[in-house]
């Protein structure tokens, strides 16, 4: 999108000089220390295919060496279940689950570009021509990726500032606006570490509805993005619709301000609300659906507890675990286990039987695994006197 090969990314080019331009006091410096002078310069376009074919490849290899790092030494994350703490992680084999799941996604990858390739047109700069620094098409929108940076500039009103001998142009304020929706999504997790004091290791994730607040502030970018992104090709929204273009500027510009609020509030409500749906289910036990008529004529419906009754016959309060919690009987065992076989035909009954054997075999071994590897480090913490 950066070289400037056919007029579109041209176009890019030049509204990426701009608001380099209108950076205060270092705008220019800035300005001639990437395109090696004013634009279009005799530099610009040696210096950007180096970064594309040089820099920006090793840093991306950079990045994926440094993603399997931090797998390897933090290993990942895992939501609450039988056999999992803060102080373990429990992962799956290589063989076959892993390595059978990492092929299909591989093959799954290379069959839908084999169909792009085939059935679409990607880039069809014929239709666009080569780059002119006098000509700007009409109608133009950088690709998907990058379409939020062309809405902030579009809702973005023309404000400009004049502090003595400088001018602040409106295009710094995409610049602002652009970096900080990007230092925030890298500087989230510190905030909320140095808002909540929780500074621990976890290998336990929370479910969202357990962490409303986060989860709204979640639904409030993802609704500002989506905003800003549809803002992004709002003149071709305008043309299809047959609406005012400032009208959808106009919502544009609203919508930011109004809208990630209300996403934030609906969020936070549906969270409060899956809560106490699971404390009532662990408090009262699951609806069964059974409807009883008591001697006084009342109606009740019984309910299954999920652990053990009082002496009355009262379902016992269970503590939320952080786990999923059953809502229906199917997922109490209820129901029959799913018949194996293909769409037509089932499956030979001693076929389905050695498949659920070598499950069951497969999962005590597991756990026998697991036990063995706890007991094994509990021993070397207890070598080391970091337990008693």
């Amino acid at each position: 999108y950066s070289l400037p090969d056919d007029l579109l990314s041209g176009v890019g080019l030049r509204i990426m000089s701009a608001i380099i331009l209108g950076l205060p006091i270092i705008g220019t410096w800035l300005h001639w220390l990437i395109f090696g002078g004013d634009f279009p310069s005799d530099l610009m376009l040696d210096r950007f295919y180096i970064a594309h074919v040089l820099i920006l490849p090793g840093i991306i290899l950079g990045l994926i060496a440094a993603h399997l790092a931090l797998v390897w030494y933090q290993k990942h994350t895992q939501f609450p279940g039988a056999g999992r703490t803060e102080n373990n992680v429990v992962g799956v084999r290589i063989m076959p689950v892993f390595a059978t799941k990492a092929i299909g996604y591989g093959l799954l990858t290379a069959g839908v570009l084999a169909l792009m390739s085939g059935l679409t047109t990607i880039n069809a700069i014929w239709n666009i021509g080569p780059y002119n620094p006098s000509q700007v098409s009409a109608g133009s929108q950088p690709d998907v990726y990058m379409l939020w940076t062309d809405g902030v500039a579009r809702v973005m009103p023309a404000w400009e500032l004049y502090i003595g001998n400088y001018t602040i142009p409106s295009a710094f304020w995409v610049a602002l606006v652009c970096g900080a929706m990007v230092v925030l999504l890298f500087a989230y997790p510190w905030i909320e570490k140095n808002a909540t004091g929780d500074d621990a290791h976890h290998n336990l994730l929370q479910r969202p509805r357990d962490v409303p607040v986060r989860t709204g502030i979640g639904a409030m970018a993802i609704t500002f993005f989506l905003l800003v992104t549809i803002s992004g090709g709002n003149d071709h929204i305008a043309h299809f619709f047959q609406i005012s273009l400032n009208a959808m500027t106009w919502f544009g510009r609203i919508g930011v301000i109004i809208l990630p609020p209300i996403a934030y509030y609906i969020t936070h409500r549906i969270c409060v609300g899956l809560q106490r749906s699971d404390r009532a289910v662990l408090e009262h036990g699951i609806e069964t659906g059974v409807i009883k008529q008591m001697p006084n004529g009342a109606f009740v419906e019984i309910h299954q507890p999920l652990g053990p009754v009082d002496e009355h016959g009262h379902p016992v309060p269970l503590a939320y675990a952080g786990a999923t919690v059953p809502k229906r009987m199917n997922q109490l065992g209820f129901a029959d286990r799913i018949a194996r076989g293909s769409l037509i035909k089932a499956d030979d009954q001693r076929f389905t039987d050695a498949a659920v054997e070598t499950a069951h075999a497969n999962e005590r071994e597991e756990k026998a695994m697991l036990e063995n590897l706890q007991e094994a480090n509990r021993a070397k913490d207890r070598e080391a006197g970091l337990l008693d």
